[in-house]
């Protein structure tokens, strides 16, 4: 099998980094502006609500999204631009974003929700990598565990023979596997 690097305008999908958060798994989310959100406007200060009707066909839909190659424009620097603004993108039609930004009262309604609604993602995130499993924490129990590390490390040959044999370099690069390997 013949390995090729990827194609020059496809490079981009191979540079994104994986969002850690859980709510990766609920991409795409599709949020709907309309006119009326600004009487009826929901804030974290102010969660009540009186009109829960969508309506899709006359509002502005802006879809949160991993980063990827995408026809729409990604306008999450005009609403943050922090780190989280590399991992999720929001997703906008050139017309609705002229008609968006052509109503600024709208578009400050709109900005403020999503800073709101990207922070609470942004605390679920950072709550949820707290208390995952770190890769020193995971060598520690291998190295506690002798069986189970080589259970772990016959699979990993297994797994990893193909690339072994025709990208030891990848291999090499990989610092915690290479620390696993130190275990034996």
């Amino acid at each position: 099998m013949q390995l090729y690097p990827p194609l020059q305008e496809k490079q981009s999908f191979f540079k994104i980094q994986e969002f850690q958060g859980y709510i990766r798994y609920l991409f795409p989310i599709t949020l709907y502006v309309n006119e009326k959100d600004i009487k009826n406007r929901f804030t974290i200060n102010n969660p009540k609500i009186h009109d829960l009707e969508i309506d899709p066909l006359n509002s502005i839909a802006i879809t949160l999204d991993r980063p990827r190659e995408n026809e729409q424009i990604n306008i999450i620097k005009l609403i943050i631009n922090d780190d989280l603004s590399n991992d999720i993108a929001l997703y906008i039609q050139k017309e609705d974003l002229e008609k968006l930004t052509n109503n600024a009262q709208l578009f400050t309604i709109v900005k403020e929700y999503l800073r709101d609604f990207l922070y609470e993602i942004k605390k679920i995130n950072h709550k949820n990598q707290l208390m995952m499993m770190k890769e020193e924490e995971v060598l520690s129990i291998f190295n506690a565990n002798k069986f189970l590390a080589s259970k772990f490390l016959n699979i990993f040959k297994k797994e990893y023979q193909h690339l072994e044999q025709n990208r030891p370099d990848i291999i090499n690069s990989w610092k915690y596997y290479q620390e696993f390997k130190k275990i034996f």
